[in-house]
């Protein structure tokens, strides 16, 4: 779990299957380069920072779950969204996904 670096500001941990998928996101990125798997992997930290600083930022995707589970594109490699449940605390990410994956699919139960 990234730590936050001042009191101000909520902490935030990934599920075990948003690990998994920032995991395999980097191995994919990494067989062509290991320097940008690395900028996606801190891209998203820091999107999930944003989140738990300001949990309402991200927007509901109905078409993808009913859940209360907002979504927000990380920053500067938008293809990526992190999905999260705003009202935990620490901010819990549930997922890290790539917007060509089939969602629906992924959150159905």
């Amino acid at each position: 779990m990234d730590q936050p670096t001042s009191g101000l500001v909520r902490g935030y941990v990934l599920t075990a299957t948003a690990r998994r998928d920032l995991n395999a996101i980097w191995k994919y990125i990494s067989s062509d380069s290991v320097h940008y798997a690395d900028l996606v992997e801190e891209a998203v930290y820091a999107t999930c920072r944003l989140a738990a600083s300001t949990p309402v930022i991200g927007h509901r995707r109905r078409e993808v779950t009913k859940a209360n589970v907002p979504f927000l594109a990380v920053s500067g490699y938008e293809v990526y969204s992190i999905a999260y449940l705003a009202d935990s605390e620490p901010l819990t990410v549930v997922r890290v996904l790539h917007g060509a994956r089939n969602l629906p699919k992924l959150f159905r139960h």
